[in-house]
């Protein structure tokens, strides 16, 4: 970061232990053959399962996720057959 121009530079090591934001455990995509959800969080393979849930993120940083996965959630309902 400093090679680029910041001054200050701050970082926290975590160890496996300290993981608290569990992400990442269900793939999105458009494919069937190399993802478990399409972009809109719903199944491939179950026509009635949507998951809105940290799993459909490919990774997490170091803040907490809760509005991004409410945000998900508001917007899978909002452009699916949910809200009717």
């Amino acid at each position: 970061m400093r090679s680029v121009g910041y001054d200050f530079v701050a970082s926290q090591h975590f160890g496996i232990g300290m993981n608290s934001h569990q992400c990442g455990t269900v793939i999105a995509g458009a494919a069937p053959r190399t993802s478990v959800l399409d972009p809109w969080c719903r199944a491939h393979d179950l026509e009635n399962l949507w998951v809105v849930d940290a799993g459909f993120f490919p990774s997490s940083g170091a803040m907490n996720p809760a509005l991004t996965i409410a945000a998900q959630a508001l917007r899978v309902v909002a452009e699916s057959d949910l809200a009717s």
